[in-house]
């Protein structure tokens, strides 16, 4: 995750915890393992969303963040693996928001 992305992550924590929605952030990041390898967990799963929390009705969060101005619209820059997740989320009646500024966040949760 670039620098842009991370002070995108941290307003929208910052905010969502100013209007009490229970968040935390999610690092699925794989470990570094020299000469260009990563390793992951295999038991966690890949594409889950920057953002995970619970709105007041109950219902799962899931807010994956985009640096900003790097795609014309942040869904876009979606990965397979990522469109797999949103699916089960929404299919499930969670809210899942692809999103590049805190804004966009305040829009969709009120």
């Amino acid at each position: 995750m670039g620098e842009k992305e991370n002070a995108v992550v941290k307003a929208i924590l910052d905010y969502l915890s100013l209007i009490k929605i229970t968040a935390w952030q999610n690092n699925t990041q794989g470990v570094y393992r020299g000469k260009g390898r990563y390793s992951f967990n295999p038991r966690c799963r890949a594409g889950v969303a920057d953002i995970l929390g619970i709105l007041p009705d109950g219902r799962f969060l899931a807010i994956e963040c985009k640096a900003p101005n790097k795609y014309k619209n942040p869904e876009d820059g979606l990965s397979e693996k990522q469109k797999e997740f949103r699916y089960d989320i929404i299919t499930n009646n969670g809210m899942y928001l692809v999103v590049d500024d805190v804004s966009q966040v305040a829009e969709r949760i009120k």
